[in-house]
């Protein structure tokens, strides 16, 4: 599921963003699929791990804590700009989250994006500079939507 900068762009808040953020449900399975997915699309890890360490939850929070890494970034070759994130523990609940998705089409293809609620709870998490003005943006969105 789409979220991040990217998200906001597909609700219609145009911003720059350099990278595709990305919250997946974190089984095995899903994990490998994501994998193989973005490595058939020519991008690999920016750093040295291995499908393994993303499978294997104990390692994601080895990573997490001693790394002080939230996502695993993947980048295609030196594209500075292709760059996709993948969450290693997701801020808040995947499945709500899922369950609550829009479908935007893009190219013929339905692209599952985050809802605005949880778009919102995710930066509040974060909390940086960009997040906050991230957040009055949706919610100045939702406002006009919901009048």
């Amino acid at each position: 599921m789409i979220v991040g900068g990217v998200a906001i762009n597909l609700h219609g808040i145009p911003r720059m963003t350099y990278d595709l953020d990305l919250m997946i449900a974190l089984d095995e399975e899903n994990i490998r699929r994501a994998w193989k997915s973005l490595t058939d699309a020519g991008f690999s890890p920016r750093v040295p791990i291995k499908e393994s360490d993303l499978v294997d939850r104990t390692r994601r929070m080895e990573l997490k804590e001693k790394k002080n890494m939230l996502v695993a970034s993947f980048i295609q070759g030196a594209r500075e700009f292709h760059v996709v994130d993948i969450f290693i523990e997701n801020p808040i609940d995947f499945d709500i989250c899922y369950a609550h998705k829009l479908l935007v089409s893009a190219g013929g293809i339905d692209l599952p994006v985050i809802d605005i609620q949880y778009l919102i709870a995710m930066k509040k998490l974060s909390n940086r500079k960009q997040d906050i003005d991230d957040m009055a943006s949706l919610n100045q969105l939702m406002k006009n939507h919901h009048g």
